[in-house]
């Protein structure tokens, strides 16, 4: 099996409107054209991920964002908890295609 990893290395931001709720990442340029010519994509053309950042690994989804032509990927409470990670810290992240 061919497994397909990708990695960024992102600021992360609060999504507008919200209050310290919803923080995400971009996926574009280079790696996002890659990600979508090798990606099954699912509901809404999500595309599904175990993200790795430090040591926490997870599942999840990355959100089409057709506005600014990229994707979107949401940091959950519990790993920004864990690895100690704040709107505005650079992040890398490794993300594997599921």
């Amino acid at each position: 099996m061919n497994v397909k990893k990708f990695q960024i290395k992102e600021k992360v931001f609060l999504w507008p409107g919200m209050q310290a709720a919803w923080h995400f990442v971009y996926v574009d340029g280079p790696v996002k054209n890659k990600i979508v010519k090798t990606a099954t994509t699912h509901h809404m053309g999500m595309i599904r991920v175990q993200a790795t950042l430090g040591k926490t690994v997870w599942e999840t989804s990355l959100f089409p964002n057709k506005k600014e032509n990229c994707y979107i990927m949401a940091i959950k409470k519990s790993v920004r908890q864990s690895e100690g990670i704040f709107d505005g810290d650079e992040v890398r992240i490794v993300l594997e295609l599921i």
